[in-house]
């Protein structure tokens, strides 16, 4: 996935490959969860400059999702609170029309975090720093 942003909301474009069907031509509710963990990861990462990990998380499937799409995933955050952040995700249609939503709690850790280097390698915390502190669109 790639992103951008507004500065309130994080977008992704996306076309879902055929490999990624469950039943037929609908894509699998798996990858309908992950493109959603996703985009409300990386909005609490760029929106909030925290690295995140995803404590829980509930995902509506509204309508049926067809492989080889035009699709739109959205996240904003809807609050935060000193070490955590509730974000929203959105999966939309080409027309506007939405397919899937979630709400995520993440928990919100400092960029040079001990706990974070204890579990994440470096070359993932030492990425999302220099985003940061370069201020890099997503």
């Amino acid at each position: 996935m790639e992103f951008s942003t507004d500065g309130k909301k994080l977008y992704s474009q996306l076309i879902p490959p055929p490999h990624m069907s469950g039943w037929e031509s609908l894509l699998h509710g798996g990858i309908i969860a992950t493109i959603l963990d996703e985009i409300m990861a990386w909005t609490a990462i760029h929106l909030l400059q925290r690295i995140i990990l995803t404590k829980s998380m509930q995902v509506e499937f509204l309508r049926p999702i067809s492989v080889n799409t035009q699709l739109e995933a959205q996240g904003w955050v809807e609050g935060q609170e000193k070490r955590k952040a509730w974000i929203r995700g959105l999966i939309l249609d080409s027309k506007g029309q939405e397919l899937a939503r979630s709400r995520g709690e993440l928990v919100l850790f400092a960029p040079d975090s001990k706990v974070l280097q204890r579990i994440l390698p470096e070359s993932i915390t030492g990425k999302v720093q220099g985003r940061f502190q370069g201020r890099e669109q997503p």
